[in-house]
């Protein structure tokens, strides 16, 4: 993690007329997500989108860009209302953040053996 890493205001794009309780909605939902995270989320960007056309079952359409210091996360959801394409974003990122901390954690080192540790014995030869 970079030290002078700053976490950044969400930065929420609306297409169509979306009101300002769903922006805020918005706002609230994903900036709860750096919870999840040890390392600061540098910058966000959302985009939902409202279908005009009454024949599509799930009209609004919901998209973020995070910046996990340094790690681009997307996700793309759609659902029927706002607040459930907003709450299914969220979900999706979540789950990202915590994989990508997971591997995070989880990768060796590669700084070699720990010196302070007895050395491994060579193997035995095989018995004739």
């Amino acid at each position: 993690m970079r030290p002078d890493a700053q976490s950044q205001p969400l930065a929420v794009d609306f297409r169509g007329s979306i009101s300002e309780k769903v922006k805020q909605y918005a706002t609230e939902k994903l900036t709860r997500l750096e919870r999840y995270t040890p390392r600061p989320i540098l910058h966000t960007k959302v985009e939902i989108h409202e279908e005009a056309n009454p024949a599509i079952a799930t009209p609004i359409t919901a998209k973020a860009s995070m910046d996990v210091n340094g790690t681009v996360l997307h996700a793309s959801v759609t659902g029927k209302t706002h607040e459930e394409a907003i709450d299914l974003l969220a979900d999706r990122l979540r789950r990202q953040i915590e994989r990508v901390h997971d591997a995070y954690d989880s990768k060796p080192s590669h700084r070699g053996r720990d010196k302070s540790a007895p050395p491994t014995p060579p193997p035995a030869p095989a018995a004739e």
